[in-house]
């Protein structure tokens, strides 16, 4: 079964942390830990969920919060680890895409010493589900292509979940189960009563309509192998999840950009070809820029979002490659904010701002003013009052409180109002 991510995966990782919702299985003793395992019916799969404790010492270095953990693109990424001379002793990582933050595609292959007990953990998958994938057979390596997700301070504050699914090269999807190799969850946190604890709850989907009663046995191999497995890859994960300069290195990839001072309207766009119907508004301006041949600029209509409009105007300056994204954490931000990887906004930044410099003079131009827009990068990100959910994940879809409304030729931007009744609005880097 293909996986949507943003509305299943999200509504299994709040079940994982809600016990009425699970029947239970049992309990067993692991190095000392207790795991408590418990599954629920899922459409026409299953969910496995095992749920420990264990010492913050064990996952974390000390001072390491759960939700400051480096993302997928940062500790998955062997060209990064390289550079700080870190390396995961299990497997070595490709970074196939990068779909947003904390979103990839990556394909790994484990290395020697990690393959016997990789494949002993799989062998249980087969025997409780009946299944092994056709290119599993007789494959020398073990390598595999997964689209991994993380959610920081989800499903509450302090948490972290991470999502993990495997990619079939069948039929080209992400799938629940791929042979033996399932779709997994992850959530920790802190436990609330004991700082020096931490609670880790595993969700394993399962594609079985049902468990019979002799597969109690090898259900309790699997999920003693799996929770094996989990514990490991933590404790061999540590010094690179807890590495201060992989934290760094993850607090310096993305850049938020932020909208402000539109006095006189949106923002305006070049063009290089004849007007088209819906542009209301054209102005051919002279001078400064014009070695980028932006002389000719149009008022865009529809609805205003700053990541929209950026990378329609990067992809008209010959900066298509340059990703754009509308989030952080897979939570939604105000429509005035968009989020950059640094390094390319960096690679562009002569550019840009040379072209913004000649979209300052349109707009004013247009609009017989003085003042233009900004774009500042020196601010915090804001999220939209609710997670970014797809349709259909909730009865009614989230509605943002920051609203930019087009009035005439004013833009209005909606945000908090101060005591005085004033917009608080504050200007960014002047381009």
């Amino acid at each position: 079964m293909e996986l949507p991510f943003s509305r299943l995966l999200k509504t299994c990782a709040a079940d994982l942390v809600d016990e009425s919702l699970w029947s239970a299985i049992g309990d067993f003793q692991h190095d000392g830990d207790e795991v408590r395992v418990s599954f629920k019916q899922v459409m026409d799969f299953h969910m496995l969920r095992f749920k420990s404790q264990s010492h913050s010492s064990t996952i974390l270095e000390e001072g390491c919060k759960v939700t400051s953990v480096p993302r997928p693109e940062v500790i998955y990424n062997d060209e990064i680890l390289r550079k700080h001379g870190l390396r995961d002793p299990a497997c070595s990582y490709h970074l196939e895409q990068l779909l947003a933050p904390g979103d990839v595609i990556i394909s790994r292959t484990y290395r020697q010493a990690f393959r016997e007990r990789w494949r002993n953990t799989l062998s249980q998958t087969a025997l409780l589900t009946g299944s092994t994938h056709p290119l599993e057979a007789n494959r020398k390596e073990v390598t595999s292509k997964t689209r991994l997700v993380t959610w920081r301070n989800y499903p509450t504050a302090g948490m972290s979940t991470m999502a993990g699914v495997p990619f079939d090269p069948l039929t080209e999807s992400f799938l629940t189960q791929v042979g033996s190799e399932m779709a997994w969850l992850v959530v920790v946190s802190p436990d609330a009563q004991n700082p020096g604890l931490i609670t880790v709850i595993v969700g394993l989907f399962v594609s079985a309509s049902s468990f019979p009663s002799w597969a109690t046995s090898i259900l309790t191999k699997m999920v003693h192998a799996m929770h094996e497995l989990f514990q490991a890859r933590m404790k061999e994960m540590k010094s690179i999840s807890s590495s201060e300069a992989l934290l760094k290195e993850d607090q310096s990839l993305y850049v938020t950009l932020s909208l402000r001072t539109c006095p006189q309207g949106r923002p305006l766009l070049p063009r290089r070809a004849p007007a088209l119907p819906g542009e209301d508004a054209v102005i051919t301006v002279t001078g400064v820029g014009s070695a980028h041949r932006l002389t000719t600029w149009f008022r865009p209509t529809g609805t205003f979002s700053l990541p929209t409009y950026l990378s329609d105007l990067l992809n008209v300056i010959g900066c298509d490659y340059v990703q754009v994204f509308d989030g952080l954490e897979g939570r939604q931000l105000v429509p005035y904010q968009a989020v950059l990887l640094r390094d390319q906004w960096e690679q562009i930044g002569t550019l840009f701002n040379d072209v913004w410099l000649t979209h300052r003079s349109a707009y004013k131009k247009l609009n017989c003013c003085k003042h233009a827009p900004t774009i500042s990068d020196g601010r915090q990100a804001r999220e939209a009052d609710k997670p970014l959910m797809p349709a259909g994940y909730a009865e009614n879809e989230p509605t943002s409180p920051y609203s930019i409304a087009v009035r005439n030729t004013f833009i209005e931007v909606g945000e908090e109002v101060s005591q005085s009744g004033t917009s608080q609005l504050s200007r960014g880097l002047s381009c």
